[in-house]
Parts: C-alpha cells; structure tokens; sequence
C-alpha cells in the first residue's frame, strides 16, 4: 500500500520518505549535525549519543511490531463500537509524547496506530493546549481520547506533566 505524505494536510502519495517531492525535508549543515528546516523535527527526537531516535533498530522494531498488531487507525474503529469505520493506519504515534516523557519512548502501552487525519487532528490539538498553557485540558484530551484504557502509570505521568508545567 502507497503511503501518502505526512506533511499535515497534504493527500499527495509520498515518493520519498513518507513525503511527496513539494514536502520533503532539506537539511541544513550545521558542523556535523543536521539542522532540518521542518519543524517537527524538534531536539527532543535525539538520544544523548546523538542519533535520532527514530532511526534506532528499537524504534523500528516497536513501529513494526504496532503496526502488524494494529493495521487500522484505532481512533475509526473507536467512534461507533456497533458500525467502526476500517480505515488503514498511517502512523505509529507516541500518545505521551517524547518532549514530555522520553522514558515511555518504547513503551508499547504508549503507541498508538492512527490514520493521518486522526494523527494530525490529535497533533494539533495537542499544540493548541501546549500553546495556550491548558496543561490541565491536555491531560483530560489525553486520558478521554485514547482508544485503549490508560494505565495507572501513564496517567501518573501526565500528573507529573501537569505538575511541572502549572507550579
């Protein structure tokens, strides 16, 4: 299956990876480090070693693995338990993210396969509230809106966000 670009918005196939040739990244030297122009890319996706995390084995062997066990978005197949909407998933996607909890990063109980419309809904409501400070509201959007039940442990780690942000 083609995968379609993952620039937010964009239904173009992805030719190269997953973006069409109008999105894709070009990096910017910066003495040995890659400095992307894409802002998505952010400081907090490298490990302290340098490498970027989402080119570990770890990460791909998690990505894979998620997306073998769920080839669905979870959020189509949430919506109306009687009649769910199948639609394919696009993205493995961190449901705490790596800036707030970079301990969860290979945690399975913390992924979640969605498709780009869900994942760039949940991307850009997850900025409205960091945007805004609503560090309480995203928390709350966090804990309703995920397809599976959140642990006990994920949830004392939003506390522990909600805490640093709002003291």
């Amino acid at each position: 299956m083609k995968m379609m670009c993952n620039h937010g918005g964009c239904k173009q196939p992805a030719t190269y990876k997953s973006r069409c040739d109008k999105h894709q990244i070009t990096p910017k030297s910066n003495g040995n480090k890659f400095v992307f122009q894409d802002k998505s890319y952010k400081e907090y996706a490298y490990l302290p070693d340098g490498r970027y995390f989402y080119n570990t084995a770890e990460w791909k062997r998690l990505s894979k693995y998620c997306r073998q066990k769920q080839p669905l978005c979870e959020w189509h197949l949430g919506i109306d338990q009687d009649n769910p909407e199948i639609v394919p998933m696009a993205h493995v996607d961190h449901w705490i993210e790596l800036q707030d909890s970079f301990e969860l990063r290979l945690d399975p109980d913390n992924m979640v396969c969605l498709c780009q419309s869900c994942h760039q809904f949940k991307g850009n409501e997850i900025q409205r509230y960091r945007t805004k400070g609503q560090w309480k509201k995203l928390k709350n959007f966090l804990i309703e809106h995920k397809p599976t039940v959140m642990s006990d442990k994920h949830i004392e780690v939003l506390n522990e966000i909600v805490d640093k942000h709002t003291r």
